[in-house]
């Protein structure tokens, strides 16, 4: 092999160097940007579980007030947040023991089931609320 053969060869491996090495700065680029696109929907995903998470509470409240009045619904609580309930009643009955000399009271034992969305993202929670009305009231009388 010759000076010029030699040379040749070299400019060749040279230009074989390059596109390997642009290869891998590219597959390099790319999967960067899918980390990226990943961590943002991860973000995404996260915002919307803490946001479910601080409407609990104002759900909860919200179900103790309105839940035995219709044994299903749906509200908008928020901020994007809908929750969707259906209440059971568990149990029915009358303590033996007396409040007061003159009056017994019905108690109620409901179970509410209830969905809280936002967006695509959902979550299911279960309670059990507790209701007393005095026997001569109405059920409207329910606190």
């Amino acid at each position: 092999m010759s000076y010029s053969d030699s040379r040749r060869f070299e400019d060749g491996f040279l230009v074989i160097e390059i596109l390997i090495a642009s290869l891998i700065l590219t597959a390099s680029i790319a999967s960067t940007m899918y980390l990226f696109r990943i961590g943002f929907e991860s973000l995404q995903r996260v915002k919307d579980s803490n946001m479910i998470a601080s409407k609990v509470p104002e759900a909860i409240n919200y179900l103790r007030a309105f839940a035995i009045k219709s044994a299903h619904g749906t509200e908008a609580i928020g901020e994007g947040v809908t929750v969707s309930w259906d209440t059971v009643l568990e149990r029915q009955g009358t303590p033996s023991i007396l409040i007061n000399a003159t009056t017994r009271y019905d108690i109620y034992l409901y179970r509410v089931n209830f969905k809280l969305t936002y967006g695509l993202l959902s979550r299911d929670y279960s309670i059990v609320l507790f209701k007393y009305k005095p026997k001569s009231g109405e059920l409207d009388d329910i606190p």
